[in-house]
């Protein structure tokens, strides 16, 4: 039998706010209205997808905004970063040598009149190797590319850019608001966030993107 699966909304209210009810819009959008008939912009808000374990709860996918609506769908969330990189990173033995080669893909979600499109920034995939690395080398990729993403010729200035991923789950609302390191002495920089999204499970867009580097590294595509 198929496991049932929850949907979360965590919403994180203002300090001395007056929020008196909540609306669901036919687009899924969840507004809060104060008791001035305003809408309320919550201070943070999570969406996530997960069911039950012996162990505790197992997430599918997870993501977290500042300042912004939450939504029943979830794309929403996604449309709001200006662009997003699903990456995955597979590691082998070669010649006493641990080798790490981690591909990903570039994308953005752009709200449309009849709901959202799904572009590829640039029409490719990528893949970096790593060679004796020896502690996480997702983690070690996700740094390089943020850090090739700043140094590349587009100036990000405001822009949010998200890294879909299924490593390091339990830390990633630290690693995104740069209250943990996240390789080594190394810190996300700023502008970037860590969105959950498992490989192996859920029917999630970032589910299904996540899916996306195994298939092509097994030749699947």
């Amino acid at each position: 039998m198929p496991k049932r699966v929850d949907l979360s909304l965590t919403i994180e209210l203002p300090e001395n706010h007056e929020a008196e009810r909540l609306t669901i819009e036919p687009d899924g959008r969840v507004r809060l209205i104060d008791k001035s008939g305003k809408e309320l912009i919550p201070a943070r808000v999570e969406r996530a997808t997960h069911y039950e374990r012996a162990k505790g709860p197992k997430y599918q996918a997870r993501v977290s905004i500042d300042r912004n609506y939450v939504s029943i769908g979830g794309l929403e969330e996604l449309a709001r970063f200006d662009h997003f990189i699903v990456i995955d990173t597979n590691t082998t033995e070669v010649n006493g040598m641990n080798v790490s080669v981690a591909f990903f893909i570039v994308c953005r979600l752009i709200p449309e009149a009849a709901g959202f499109r799904l572009t590829s920034i640039d029409n490719r995939g990528h893949a970096y190797e790593f060679q004796g690395t020896k502690s996480s080398a997702e983690t070690l990729a996700m740094l390089k590319v943020a850090n090739d993403t700043v140094r590349g010729p587009d100036v990000l200035g405001k822009a949010k850019v998200a890294f879909v991923t299924d490593c390091d789950l339990a830390n990633h609302e630290t690693i995104s608001k740069r209250e943990r390191a996240l390789y080594g002495e190394h810190y996300l920089p700023e502008g970037f966030a860590l969105i959950c999204a498992s490989a192996d499970t859920g029917q999630e867009l970032t589910n299904k993107l996540n899916r996306f580097p195994r298939l092509y590294r097994r030749g699947n595509l």
